[in-house]
């Protein structure tokens, strides 16, 4: 396939630890990429990814959707537009079933693959799972993160973390607060933008 000319561009939609031999497969192809998130298994394989795409030319784009929900697209229009004021906190949070429930509510379940447990073939766990699509939000909206400092849980007993709870600081010293979890079997994610714009009109509700 890399080999058919007529190929302007792939879709890299496999587990982590394919991530990497495939972009540098796909990019000395001269093959435009869309990869599935997280990049990679560590930094070193995302810079080596980020290094062969430059390299050879050839552009590279995230599977991130959160940029393209319309909900959150509003946010960074207002943002932008100065309705929030200058953003002091935000509270980011995306909790689910992660891999434990894989297609349980279909009519005939999913087998979980394997290498969802592998911390070998993943490079983590919920944070690099759901905390990687929020940070990537949070950067849209604020910029490079600045500082960050976080605390992993292990409700699970797995030999990588199930939950995360992470404080981070941005170029525009925004400040996130990003919490991840695999433990519920109810879906939440919700940003809350906390900014410095004053009401209008007293507020008189009790």
């Amino acid at each position: 396939m890399l080999k058919d000319q007529e190929i302007d561009a792939v879709i890299i939609a496999l587990p982590n630890h394919l991530h990497l031999k495939c972009v540098v497969d796909a990019a000395e192809a001269k093959k435009h990429i869309f990869l599935e998130k997280p990049i990679a298994r560590s930094t070193e394989e995302a810079k080596h990814i980020l290094s062969v795409t430059q390299k050879n030319n050839v552009k590279l784009m995230m599977g991130y959707p959160l940029r393209f929900n319309q909900q959150f697209r509003n946010l960074k229009t207002k943002i932008l537009d100065g309705t929030l004021g200058d953003i002091e906190i935000a509270n980011a949070n995306y909790i689910s079933t992660g891999p434990f429930f894989h297609g349980a509510k279909a009519h005939t379940p999913i087998p979980v693959p394997e290498w969802w447990f592998n911390k070998e073939l993943t490079g983590g766990g919920a944070l690099i799972d759901l905390g990687s699509h929020l940070i990537n939000l949070l950067r849209w909206y604020f910029g490079e993160v600045k500082d960050v400092k976080s605390h992993l849980g292990y409700r699970f007993n797995m030999s990588f973390e199930d939950r995360a709870t992470c404080l981070a600081k941005f170029e525009n010293n925004a400040k996130a607060i990003i919490t991840v979890g695999w433990f519920s079997q109810d879906y939440h994610l919700n940003i809350q933008l906390y900014g410095t714009v004053k009401q209008s009109k007293p507020n008189t509700n009790p």
